[in-house]
């Protein structure tokens, strides 16, 4: 017996308040990419 699976994709866009350097957007981009299931 086949399994199939769908794969549903939703697009978030999140503003975050306080980055004020790019280092701030690279710690926000590193925690973020320890979730497989997020696309960035």
């Amino acid at each position: 017996m086949k399994v199939q699976q769908e794969l549903h994709l939703n697009e978030v866009t999140l503003d975050v308040i306080g980055m004020t350097c790019a280092n701030c957007a690279l710690r926000i981009e590193k925690g973020l990419k320890k979730y497989q299931e997020l696309r960035m």
